[in-house]
């Protein structure tokens, strides 16, 4: 016994399957160290000291203390709260695409938000405003820009300031 599909079906079924589909992304756009800055309330070079994972709501945020080593914009304490999305808690993890990843020990340089009321600080732009800081073999601290190049911290303090 064979199967019949009447013609008209086969072509909504086909239509359907292979039409245009509706779908949603998140873009997101990298900006230049620069306009970053500006729209930063600080911009600091940090070291994480301590890290503490938690549930906020039905999400797992990671809160890192960073003490302050240098600040390179705007005005910071000497250690602050930054707030992070993602983490593991109660054996159940949580990570964000593009999102900043701060360990214990890693030294960064941070461009920081302060959020009004909770007191914490967020880091912009996700991962663009988390530059992981690497000793270069002559000992400079060195961080990778927007466009992927190595270049010494101080380099980036002075482009900053101007």
């Amino acid at each position: 016994m064979s199967l019949r599909i009447p013609l008209g079906l086969a072509v909504t079924m086909a239509l359907t399957t292979l039409g245009p589909r509706t779908t949603r992304a998140t873009l997101l756009v990298p900006s230049a160290t620069t306009e970053r800055a500006a729209r930063a309330a600080a911009v600091i070079v940090g070291r994480v000291d301590s890290t503490r994972v938690a549930w906020e709501g039905q999400r797992i945020v990671t809160y890192s203390l960073v003490a302050t080593e240098r600040v390179l914009v705007g005005a910071a304490a000497p250690r602050l709260e930054v707030v992070t999305p993602g983490g593991t808690i109660d054996g159940i993890g949580m990570r964000v695409l593009g999102g900043p990843d701060l360990r214990r020990g890693s030294r960064s340089v941070l461009f920081l938000s302060a959020e009004p009321g909770d007191g914490a600080h967020h880091i912009l732009d996700l991962h663009d405003g988390a530059l992981a800081i690497e000793r270069g073999d002559d000992g400079v601290d060195l961080v990778r820009d927007e466009t992927g190049r190595l270049r010494a911290v101080s380099e980036l303090a002075a482009e900053l300031t101007r």
